[in-house]
């Protein structure tokens, strides 16, 4: 048995990295506590501590870099290193990599499900054919932004800035079209996840998952 505190050191996972997981699965374990009908909080609570292992290979680490002001003082050569020693074992391409990462760490078939259908081409399918805690999972790294809480709203304009045009597949790229029908998606699954739970959007705030944040960095993973 390990714990995400001790995962994420021997992946050399960043702190911005580490926050934005935590606060995912800090999200979702909020939303699960209160929801009225049978859900496998634990899948959804392993879903957020462990979605995004390999998007270091992502993160723009130049000098102008956009959340360059998250990477703390003197480490932006460290955290170079590291991502191309993510490149060098399992590639460039980030899903591929944390689904890697999945495996070996020993997530179960249904949290590595859920983390390999959580992108935003994705969104329609998981609002008509997704499990319930896909649905969960879903709206809680919708929640989440690289600086904290974000309203819906807030977080989908952060998407269709860092979408739009780029590829989801081999030769298929983010139009307005589907961007627009998974915006549609994303708002389907707030009002079904919120009147499941009776939590008002507005609950959910960086103060109101503090806690669940620290206590979630020793949250005990079983490999399965």
């Amino acid at each position: 048995m390990h714990t995400p505190r001790e995962i994420y050191e021997h992946y050399k996972i960043p702190p911005l990295l580490q926050l934005h997981q935590l606060r995912v699965a800090a999200v979702g374990k909020m939303l699960c506590d209160k929801f009225s009908e049978g859900v496998r909080a634990e899948t959804v609570i392993l879903t957020g501590l462990f979605h995004d292992m390999g998007n270091i290979l992502k993160i723009d680490l130049s000098e102008d870099g956009p959340l360059l002001s998250l990477i703390e003082p003197g480490k932006l050569e460290y955290w170079r290193d590291v991502k191309e020693d993510f490149a060098r074992m399992y590639g460039t391409n980030e899903h591929v990599a944390g689904m890697a990462i999945g495996h070996e760490i020993g997530l179960s078939g249904d949290v590595l499900n859920i983390i390999d259908n959580m992108s935003l081409s994705k969104t329609v399918w998981i609002l008509q054919e997704g499990s319930l805690e896909m649905n969960i999972s879903k709206y809680a790294d919708l929640r989440v932004g690289p600086r904290g809480i974000l309203s819906l709203q807030g977080r989908l304009a952060e998407w269709r800035e860092r979408y739009k045009g780029k590829e989801y597949d081999a030769g298929k790229s983010y139009d307005k079209e589907l961007i627009s029908q998974a915006e549609k998606a994303c708002a389907e699954i707030e009002k079904y996840v919120c009147a499941a739970t009776h939590i008002h959007p507005s609950d959910i705030t960086d103060e109101s998952i503090a806690l669940l944040i620290e206590k979630l960095k020793d949250y005990p993973v079983t490999a399965s």
